[in-house]
């Protein structure tokens, strides 16, 4: 636990001084479950609550509420893709 908590202050830290995204880790919370505890990634936040996984970057464009999950996204995205190679196979019959 010790360990994790050194990991997310060095992390924390790390971010500070990036000029990709500008905006306070410690007010942050997960857009899904509304839970403060949050894992600092370089390009993401991993809710230690809920287990997803939300990009950095859309938190200043997209209200928090209408966020979408990276795994929701890749989900969908697989979907589609699905839907399409059934397509192109059903055509081709």
């Amino acid at each position: 636990m010790q360990e994790n908590q050194e990991k997310k202050r060095s992390t924390r830290a790390r971010l500070r001084y990036s000029k990709t995204v500008s905006y306070d880790i410690e007010s942050e919370t997960c857009p899904r479950c509304h839970s403060s505890s949050l894992f600092d990634l370089d390009t993401s936040l991993d809710c230690l609550n809920c287990s997803l996984e939300f990009n950095k970057s859309e938190l200043s464009i997209y209200d928090p509420e209408n966020m979408l999950a990276e795994e929701e996204k890749s989900n969908i995205v697989a979907l589609l893709i699905r839907f399409c190679l059934e397509d192109i196979e059903h055509s081709r019959n």
